[in-house]
């Protein structure tokens, strides 16, 4: 209804402290994509009318800021400053992905994983399954095991369209 509007932007910042693995971490996003079409889902205008649809999964690569210029002090706090300043960032549903991730590095045991979702695409239920699967699939890349995740049965698109049809009843 409002493009460009940044309420409708849904932050969260995951931090890692100790050893990390980027490579598993960005595997593991691509992984949670792949799994639900509503994170490739394109919501645009046509003939007036809205309208979505799927996108087929493409694997992305993390964006990175790295904070190692400044004074190990300043770090974190920039790197804070820089996850609100991407959750005031409006994302615009018509010309791709209804999220953004970012990676900010402020040392090599310190990271955070800012993820802005669009609230068309979540609400607190789905956050908690997104953060489960995320910490799911990088447990398994970083022990060496394949993803223990399989693709889901119902995509949200299904619910959603049965959901009328259930509330009749």
């Amino acid at each position: 209804l409002y493009p460009g509007n940044v309420a409708y932007n849904s932050p969260m910042a995951l931090r890692f402290s100790g050893r990390f693995n980027a490579e598993a971490l960005e595997w593991s996003w691509n992984q949670v994509v792949r799994r639900h079409d509503l994170l490739r889902t394109v919501f645009e205008m046509r003939n007036g009318e809205p309208v979505q649809y799927a996108t087929s999964f493409r694997p992305g690569t993390l964006r990175k800021v790295d904070f190692f210029n400044l004074p190990e002090s300043e770090r974190m706090e920039a790197a804070c400053r820089q996850a609100v300043r991407e959750a005031q960032q409006a994302i615009d549903l018509a010309s791709g992905s209804p999220w953004r991730v970012q990676l900010l590095t402020c040392s090599e045991r310190e990271h955070i994983f800012v993820v802005i979702l669009h609230h068309i695409i979540c609400d607190g239920w789905s956050i908690g399954v997104l953060i489960r699967e995320l910490v799911t699939g990088y447990e398994a890349f970083v022990s060496g095991h394949s993803a223990p995740l399989p693709r889901p049965t119902i995509q949200y698109a299904h619910f959603a369209a049965a959901q009328p049809q259930q509330l009749a009843n």
